[in-house]
């Protein structure tokens, strides 16, 4: 299923269930559970934001088709243009302004076949990691640093040799779907059957079990999914950290970490690699070490660009930023991978010179003025959120964990040990404005 049918797909399923909740909170009136409000205002936002990514995938295939006209080459599954078969880009030797026009607008999961995405260090330890039996592997950054990028390349190699991949995003979730250990537990497991082509009557046989949520998954996996494969399986959950709305999360998590202990003695359970996508900090997860997945394996931190890999893709842009310019870029974004892809993009595609993005960086109509909104929506309704955040720009300090937790899953934020800053300039221009002093 291509990316853009996905999307529709997922647009359908939450309207579907957002009918329902408006209509039961019509008939229930003030009865009602005070969570079905929530549902539908998150549900709404989720609705949002697939509708705007999808438009971003229309005009990416109108310019697409506009350039296959005059080139040879094949539209991808995901809807790029290629202009040869390879699946995985070489570096390139120099700017090819023909790349430039046919390049997606940055945004989301980097293409596996983008020539723009920056290898960093953690890509080669988690192409080394994916192969291995019995490992987790926790990859660790704030909101768009990279981290779905770098696990779509893990996994892309893990399926060139050999490897059976299960991935589930926990953001495509509904929140019906975490209402319980027991519903999330069987979701996962109807999910896994699906991605292993088994039949489902197999969950359903094993759910009508006299036995609790977890028991019933690890049968499950032992019996239909290790016993019946003699490669090794990575189960690879993106976005794991929405299991901290729950409250079975540290369950879950202690459940991760039994299953890669049994490994140590079990010939099935070595077979199973588990990879863990978040966004915050491990310790918020699960309070004993002894149960916690995040304390043993490998963990990736990824961090923002630095100014190597900034100039890297400033050359494979063609360098329209100017050396003299990249201490004052370096300053403003702070190496915000997202933040820095998406100004050198802009100032390739204008022809803008650094003078002229810094005049329209938190303009309504400037190149962040999307993505700026959106972090600004994300605190708009919350006072919280909104005093936790003056604090941090005005004194580097927040004692409202809650408050740490999401602003920091929304990238909005860095630091640890009680001193935590903006996680750019940019951030502290914008929000200093529209929070006031």
């Amino acid at each position: 299923m291509s990316r853009r049918d996905e999307i529709k797909a997922l647009i359908t399923n939450h309207s579907r269930r957002l009918q329902k909740l408006k209509e039961q909170l019509a008939y229930e009136g003030k009865s009602a559970d005070p969570k079905i409000p929530m549902e539908i205002e998150d549900i709404e936002t989720k609705i949002a934001e697939l509708q705007t990514e999808l438009k971003e995938i229309e005009n990416r295939d109108q310019a697409n088709i506009e350039a296959i006209k005059n080139q040879q080459g094949l539209i991808a599954e995901d809807g790029q243009f290629i202009p040869d078969e390879e699946t995985l880009a070489p570096p390139l030797p120099a700017f090819d302004s023909y790349l430039l026009e046919t390049s997606d607008v940055p945004t989301g999961t980097v293409s596996l076949r983008s020539k723009f995405y920056i290898e960093r260090e953690e890509d080669a330890l988690l192409k080394n990691q994916v192969v291995k039996r019995r490992s987790i592997t926790t990859i660790q950054a704030p909101r768009q640093t990279g981290k779905s990028s770098l696990l779509e390349r893990g996994l892309h190699y893990a399926r060139k040799n050999e490897v059976k991949v299960i991935k589930l995003d926990l953001q495509g979730l509904d929140k019906v779907d975490l209402d319980s250990s027991d519903t999330f537990l069987r979701v996962l497991a109807e999910f896994i059957a699906d991605r292993m082509d088994l039949d489902s009557a197999i969950v359903v046989e094993i759910w009508e079990r006299p036995l609790a949520p977890k028991r019933k998954l690890t049968a499950f996996m032992q019996k239909h999914i290790l016993s019946t494969h003699d490669d090794p399986i990575i189960l690879a959950l993106d976005e794991a950290d929405r299991l901290l709305e729950t409250d079975f999360y540290a369950d879950f998590f202690g459940l991760i970490r039994f299953w890669y202990n049994e490994g140590a003695s079990d010939d099935e359970w070595e077979k199973l690699n588990t990879v863990l996508v978040i966004s915050t900090e491990p310790h918020l997860f699960i309070d004993d070490i002894g149960q916690s997945p995040f304390n043993v394996g490998l963990k990736l931190n990824l961090e923002d660009f630095d100014e190597a890999q900034i100039r890297d893709l400033n050359r494979r842009y063609g360098g329209p930023v100017q050396e003299q310019d990249l201490p004052a870029m370096m300053k403003l974004l702070n190496g915000h991978p997202y933040l820095t892809h998406q100004a050198i993009y802009t100032m390739a595609v204008k022809k803008l010179s650094w003078a002229d993005l810094t005049r329209i960086t938190t303009t309504d109509d400037g190149p962040f003025a999307d993505h700026l909104s959106h972090q600004y929506q994300l605190i708009l309704n919350k006072p919280g959120l909104k005093k936790a955040l003056k604090q941090i720009i005005h004194a580097d300090h927040c004692p409202d964990e809650k408050a740490l937790y999401h602003l920091s899953r929304a990238g909005l934020i860095k630091g640890s040990s009680g001193t935590y800053t903006l996680r750019c300039d940019l951030y502290r221009v914008y929000f200093e404005r529209k929070l006031g002093k």
